[in-house]
């Protein structure tokens, strides 16, 4: 999966593999852990506008109802 740019200062795209057109949940933490942004797709990209977020370190999880899961570090500037 790819997220890029990281560090970014509005506008995050997240884009991975989706053969099967399965629904995936993109959830996005700040620091102490409050889920700052939920969205669903069944397709193989989100787009995230992030400019109203403040600077710092977020987790994002990427995951599927079949078990499916990845989390990365990513920076607002």
């Amino acid at each position: 999966w790819l997220v890029y740019p990281n560090p970014f200062r509005e506008l995050l795209t997240i884009e991975f593999r989706n053969i099967n057109h399965l629904p995936h949940t993109l959830t996005i933490f700040n620091s102490i852990g409050n889920i700052v942004i939920q969205e669903n797709t069944s397709l193989n990209e989100f787009r995230i506008n992030g400019e109203y977020l403040p600077g710092g370190l977020y987790i994002i999880r990427l995951s599927n109802p079949r078990g499916f899961v990845l989390t990365k570090k990513i920076i607002k500037k």
